[in-house]
């Protein structure tokens, strides 16, 4: 058993525990003309791992069983009841858990209560109220205060609300009735961007109390962000270095929300390394997006370790990140031993899913533990989907029953290609991984069937897309080089390096952009996802026959197209990337030395960097002027080593996409000032034959002042899964894809905050693996909304 002795430290506020242990010397708060300020209101706390060891001098045998530890801490400042749990783990009698979980109430005789919304635009006015609770036994007269800062935000109208205008502070005078509370309204309009402390003091007779809370103020408009990379390689210190890093900004960006950053770091997976719960901006909730949790982290992991980088607090770091991932990951794991999107609540399982997640999870087992009967059950449920027949034209292909979400590794002929080959490779993989060697005979013969058809799909097709050809070629060169099929392997691989673009500096792969696809200013500041996804399977079969040469120049491309997060536009991408870089890294293992880099932004001074064995994994980032636009990177002779330098620029944009690829409508229909129903009709713009989306998530951002309402119904046909974040004012909803036919569902959000003048609120809509094809609008509440409660309360559906 285990004795957790809990000391609480709580100066001017009443705690009370029950169930358990802890105390405190409960009482009103005396009287102050300067009440402590509470800060601090988190609403969970005490996240702690303790070491608990027996006594050393036991006097029974019962101490002898018996550890203590004490925790001292602070409660946070919320007027609010905590419950304390804990969990043991013992080697001798394994997992505990309390019988009792005692409850920590922390309260305040007189007190303020400031409930702010998680933010609001620029622009608009928050009508705020203040309530003051007095559970005192006697009245008490009260002055209460606001703090101004005329820099920072402006009061509307004070006298109307019965406020006196002060040099400091904006002030009311009011008797405070015991057991009773009072609620006065601030207006206020802010006038920059960022945080603002409200801060609200009530001082009375008897007790006082004075709180500060931030006010997030948001840019009106959609945040875009612009990433643009070099890779610097010197490996000559006779040699100089010089390249112009430039952003190009719309002509409707919105005024004053640009900012420019300039990061250095001198290993090529050192901003992955810094990032890796933010690779992708996007929302991750089905059992592809998961992975994306985990398999960046096991490539960096590795690579961290082929290197002699791994540190004790890095490795730690990784841990905890593969087992959150894994764990997630067999939520989405259906009882045939299949994964899928969304589990069981899909039909039938993915072929292309399960492939994925069991790759992942061996690349996983040398740091945590999976259960190998999850990955032999998936690999299981792969091979009954291989075509066996002899002599069928199919004959060594893999069939996807479930849904389509990757619509060029899944969808149509050349689909079914891809997924053969990316299969192909994941069992290639694990017939060089002697753990799995009583099932390499059943791999070998089901790995080299996909070899047969890989290659006559492509010798037998009038043309094949250079994805495809990518994807291909890295398979085939696993084989055997004493396969006497081997060279008609290569040739494969000679198609796809004939259709390579190569520049001075740089090789990658790219489609032809579709029709008009071009138009929008977006698609053509950013990469393709898919020409990402192809250049590192390109990179991959690149390294699979040892051309570092060649390798040099498409690692220059991926890298200068990384976001400011080290990652891509999407999970695939991202994933397919990061895999072929870190292979590159592995290989190419040159010392290690020391740059000086110069960077000499356009809006300022110039300054110098030093990357050098000592802080090659960190990412050194500088705030540049918000009207940098371009940033000069120069390495002078004497010195040598590699560093990647980015330019990134974010802002806000009004206007919605000029060549959209998704049609969006937004209609509010029996709503309210109070309750907002939203009907949204989301359908997919075709183009040159391309009728379907992948799959489409959808991200709503609510007006400010209203959150979402957890009891909105939703359609799990049409709806796969819904998350909200932001505190409840964005909603993200996953939809397996997305034709020209409408597709329509409601969503309801709840009035928590009154604000006025109202800026425009955003609906986006994306291709999950294509992230240039993407539709935004622009919404706001008609003036002709009810402005009263609804009636009988939540309506409904109409």
């Amino acid at each position: 058993m285990f004795l957790l002795k809990v000391f609480l430290d709580y100066p001017g506020r009443t705690t009370t525990t029950t169930g358990g242990g802890g105390g405190g010397e409960p009482g009103p708060p005396e009287a102050s003309s300067s009440p402590r300020v509470r800060k601090n209101f988190e609403e969970a706390f005490l996240w702690q791992n303790v070491e608990i060891n027996r006594r050393q001098n036991p006097r029974n045998r019962r101490q002898r069983n018996r550890g203590e530890e004490i925790i001292k801490f602070t409660p946070p400042d919320t007027i609010t009841k905590f419950i304390i749990s804990g969990v043991s783990m013992n080697s001798k009698f394994g997992l505990g858990l309390p019988d009792v979980k005692p409850e920590l109430t922390v309260f305040l005789p007189f007190f303020i209560q400031l409930n702010l919304p998680h933010h609001i635009k620029r622009g608009e006015i928050l009508e705020q109220d203040i309530l003051i609770f007095n559970y005192l036994t006697n009245d008490q007269d009260v002055v209460v205060s606001v703090s101004r800062n005329d820099d920072l935000f402006e009061v509307e109208e004070p006298s109307i609300e019965g406020w006196n205008s002060e040099a400091d502070k904006y002030s009311q005078v009011f008797t405070s009735t015991s057991g009773n509370i009072k609620v006065l309204r601030i207006v206020i309009k802010p006038k920059i961007i960022g945080f603002i402390d409200i801060s609200v003091t009530a001082i009375g007779s008897l007790a006082g109390d004075s709180v500060v809370k931030p006010l997030k103020v948001i840019p009106e408009g959609i945040p875009k962000s612009i990433t643009h990379s070099v890779l610097i390689l010197k490996e000559n210190s006779d040699t100089t270095f010089y390249q112009s890093l430039t952003c190009v900004l719309p002509p409707t960006a919105v005024d004053d929300t640009t900012s420019a950053t300039a990061t250095v770091v001198g290993d090529l997976l050192g901003d992955v390394l810094d990032n890796l719960d933010g690779l992708i901006q996007m929302s991750y909730g089905c059992g592809e997006q998961n992975l994306l949790n985990l398999v960046p982290t096991i490539v960096t992991t590795v690579y961290l370790e082929s290197t002699g980088q791994l540190s004790d607090e890095l490795r730690g770091k990784s841990i905890s990140f593969m087992e959150n991932g894994y764990q997630r990951q067999l939520t989405f794991q259906r009882t045939d031993g299949s994964f899928s999107a969304f589990g069981n609540s899909d039909n039938v399982g993915s072929t292309w899913l399960t492939a994925y997640t069991v790759k992942s999870f061996r690349q996983a087992k040398p740091y945590i533990t999976i259960d190998p009967d999850v990955i032999t059950r998936g690999l299981n449920f792969i091979l009954s989907k291989q075509d066996t027949e002899v002599g069928s034209e199919e004959e060594g292909s893999f069939r996807e029953d479930g849904n389509v979400i990757h619509k060029d590794m899944q969808g149509g002929s050349s689909g079914k290609l891809a997924m053969t080959a990316y299969i192909s490779i994941v069992l290639s993989e694990f017939l060089n991984d002697p753990e799995y060697a009583n099932e390499h005979a059943a791999y070998l013969v089901a790995r080299d069937k996909t070899f047969a058809y890989i290659y006559n799909q492509i010798i037998s097709a009038e043309s094949v897309e250079t994805y495809t050809l990518a994807i291909s070629s890295y398979a085939l060169l696993f084989a055997d080089p004493n396969d006497p099929n081997y060279v008609n392997y290569l040739t494969v691989y000679n198609e796809l390096l004939n259709r390579k673009i190569e520049t001075a500096e740089q090789i990658y792969w790219s489609e032809p952009a579709a029709a008009n696809e071009g138009d929008a200013w977006w698609y053509n500041s950013q990469p393709r996802s898919k020409d990402i996804e192809m250049t590192g399977y390109g990179l991959s079969a690149v390294l699979q026959l040892n051309d570092l040469v060649t390798g040099v120049k498409i690692v220059d491309y991926l890298t200068s197209q990384k976001n400011s997060f080290g990652g891509y536009g999407s999970s695939q991408d991202t994933v397919v990337a990061l895999g072929a870089l870190s292979a590159f890294a592995i290989a190419f293992q040159a010392e290690a030395g020391t740059l000086s880099i110069e960077l000499n932004p356009d809006n300022g001074s110039p300054f110098n960097v030093v990357v050098n064995p000592d802080n090659l994994l960190s990412v050194q980032s500088f705030d540049l002027d918000p009207y940098a636009r371009q940033l000069d990177v120069s390495v002078g002779q004497g010195s040598t080593g590699t560093a990647i330098v980015s330019l990134t620029c974010n802002f806000y944009e009004v206007q919605a996409e000029a060549s959209p690829r998704f049609r969006i409508t937004h209609e509010l229909v029996n709503s309210c000032t109070n309750f907002l129903r939203s009907y949204i009709c989301l359908s997919y713009i075709p183009r040159d034959g391309d009728e379907v989306s992948n799959m489409a998530l959808m991200k709503m951002t609510l007006p400010s002042g209203y959150t979402y309402d957890s009891d909105t119904e939703i359609d799990p046909v049409i709806i796969r899964k819904l998350e909200q974040s932001d505190g409840g004012t964005t909603v993200n909803v996953y939809l397996d894809s997305l034709s020209e036919k409408s597709t329509c569902f409601y969503i309801d959000s709840i009035k928590t905050s009154n604000v006025g003048n109202l800026k425009d609120a955003t609906i986006e809509c994306n291709d999950y693996y294509l992230s240039t094809k993407r539709g935004q609008i622009l919404y706001n509440i008609p003036i002709d909304v009810p402005q009263n409660q609804c009636n009988g309360g939540r309506p409904n559906k109409i």
